[in-house]
């Protein structure tokens, strides 16, 4: 799910909109920092109503929620969709490759069974 990045008035989804090699063109040229905002419940709605289609169920894992809103945008989101797809929102409790780690072993996880 990406984070919304704000150049001042311009607002890019993280690789979406805008990729990694804009961003840091931008990022060393551009006079203005950028700012990051969370996805929106809605966001969340969009992905997890896609996602149902395709899945059993849902795992969705998010950087703490001490650093972030991202988590409370996703639980948001899961109680804004009605269908009978289960969804488990996580809140990680950490950052960076700990989160990253988190998610390679869930994968391996819902492979295995």
């Amino acid at each position: 799910m990406p984070v919304y990045l704000r150049f001042g008035e311009e607002v890019y989804r993280d690789r979406v909109d805008i990729s990694e090699d804009e961003f840091y063109e931008r990022l060393t040229h551009d006079p203005v920092h950028p700012n990051t905002t969370q996805p929106t419940p809605q966001d969340f709605v969009n992905v997890y109503q896609k996602l149902s289609q395709e899945a059993d169920g849902i795992v969705s894992i998010h950087i703490t929620s001490k650093l972030s809103g991202t988590y409370n945008s996703a639980i948001q989101g899961k109680k804004l969709v009605e269908d009978g797809c289960p969804i488990e929102v996580v809140d990680s409790q950490t950052v960076s490759i700990a989160i990253g780690l988190t998610v390679i072993q869930a994968s391996k996880m819902a492979k295995s069974g």
